[in-house]
């Protein structure tokens, strides 16, 4: 999912949301990004469908899937094969060392269990270690130098950001062959693609609503699509060991969590004599979604009364009290362990409300859909912030901003006050957007790398100059 040119906007109602660079900085990237996510063209925007309503909202948002979703697995190899690049597995980076004038001047790294220690010269050092050991590492370098990256009251560590997942409604479409537009379809590369459901803009700066898209989900969890084979699975999925099997385990305890009370009812009443009639024809179609290539990325599984879960995926306003913070705890390697208080505020679950009240008025307006509360109209906020709380993107902690004052790097993801360390990882962005930020911080690390040749050859321009200036100096004039 790409980021939209909004997420880069100055926006009254998002504090602390500044980006030091502009969406036509970064989106000539979103093309070679996607690419090597293998997720095919970075198209993300699909036809528009026909349901009058009007252009507050729309269904032409495009999430794309990668055919070979492990990246290890497309790229691993020519990462091996490389004459310029040395893979150290089990290797531990424990600290970043520094000069008096604060440049990195090499790296302290250790085996994975600690028997081995070492250092490493450094020239240019990147650090591309995930949202949260990325700022680790940066914390324990300020535990050294306390006064690096502003200090204790500087934004290092602060901002923590992720996103707001769940769902407080349903949706119930007019005809029951519209859920069709929701499915995921292959394009004309080969490559899965899904609509969602997104406010406009124009409504997002109108009605003050945090980037959020939304989508139809007929999953295994959802025991209105009535198959005995699939409520089988997902009360499996309950089980610790055979859930991990079955799912990956943010996934599993998000559906394990909803095996309380009436769900779990709903599925035991699938496992009747009536519901596994059906149970060979879904045991061979799971079988052949399973053995495609690629394999199709979820389900969107129909039912009878065309209902069905309304999820969404909101952006997490910039709050500076979210933090990561060191403990005086150490582990094995010497490094301090860390403390995080991710929060999620009112005014995000304040956001959420106005989104389904906007969408809701949309929809009615037209011949699509409608939209179906699944709490009390009051208790709408509640119900976002119970299931807020989810920190599977790491965001915010070692922002890029226009100055040292309110972010860790600046435009080009350099370290301010050290001038040969930059930092590329999710932890950079300032804000959260609707996206996921895979292929936002990929693309970013193409315009780093663009940044880094230019100065390397800027600086291979300026030796060369040099030794010209040199040997002219000492050559004798012509002649003589």
């Amino acid at each position: 999912m790409a980021y939209d040119p909004i997420d880069f906007k100055e926006r009254k109602f998002v504090s602390y949301g500044a980006w030091p660079i502009t969406y036509e900085d970064v989106s000539p990237f979103f093309e070679p990004a996607s690419r090597f996510l293998d997720t095919g063209p970075a198209e993300f925007i699909a036809a528009d469908v026909a349901h009058e309503s009007g252009d507050e909202f729309s269904c032409t948002s495009l999430a794309r899937f990668a055919g070979e979703r492990r990246s290890q697995v497309r790229h691993g190899g020519a990462a091996v094969r490389s004459a310029r690049i040395r893979v150290c597995l089990n290797t531990v980076v424990t600290e970043v060392l520094l000069s008096g004038d604060g440049v990195v001047t090499g790296l302290a790294v250790a085996s994975s269990d600690g028997s081995k220690l070492s250092q490493l010269p450094v020239r240019m050092l990147v650090v591309a270690a995930g949202g949260i050991e990325t700022t680790r590492l940066a914390l324990n370098m300020q535990r050294d130098r306390p006064r690096l990256f502003g200090g204790e009251a500087g934004p290092l560590g602060r901002y923590y950001m992720s996103h707001l997942m769940g769902s407080i409604a349903d949706v119930r479409f007019l005809k029951p062959q519209y859920v069709d537009l929701f499915d995921f379809r292959k394009d004309a590369n080969g490559t899965y693609t899904r609509r969602r459901f997104q406010p406009s803009e124009a409504t997002q700066e109108k009605w003050g609503l945090s980037n959020t898209v939304l989508w139809p989900e007929g999953a295994i969890a959802d025991a209105r699509h009535q198959r005995a084979l699939l409520s089988l699975l997902f009360l499996l999925s309950g089980a610790n060991s055979l859930g991990r099997a079955i799912l990956p385990e943010v996934i599993r305890r998000r559906y394990s969590e909803n095996m309380l009370g009436s769900t779990a009812g709903a599925h035991l009443r699938n496992l009747t004599p009536a519901g596994f009639k059906s149970i060979l024809a879904d045991a061979n179609a799971l079988l052949e979604r399973w053995y495609a290539d690629p394999r199709p990325p979820g389900f969107l599984m129909r039912n009878q009364v065309s209902q069905y879960r309304l999820a969404y995926h909101a952006e997490h306003l910039p709050n500076r009290e979210s933090r990561v913070t060191l403990t005086g705890e150490v582990d094995r390697l010497g490094m301090n362990r860390i403390a995080i208080d991710l929060r999620f505020a009112d005014a995000d679950a304040a956001s959420l409300e106005r989104v389904h009240q906007r969408m809701s008025e949309w929809l009615k307006r037209g011949s699509l859909a409608r939209l179906v509360l699944r709490c009390n109209p009051s208790d709408q906020q509640q119900s976002a912030l119970r299931q807020a709380k989810d920190g599977t993107h790491q965001l915010g902690m070692t922002r890029m901003a226009s100055s040292a004052n309110d972010g860790v790097a600046d435009r080009n993801l350099r370290a301010f006050g050290i001038a040969n360390l930059y930092l590329c990882s999710t932890s950079v962005l300032p804000t959260s957007s609707q996206a996921n930020p895979t292929l936002i911080v990929v693309a970013l690390a193409l315009r780093l790398s663009h940044h880094i040749a230019r100065s390397l050859r800027a600086e291979e321009r300026l030796a060369s100059l040099g030794t010209h200036s040199v040997r002219a100096a000492r050559s004798p004039p012509s002649g003589k």
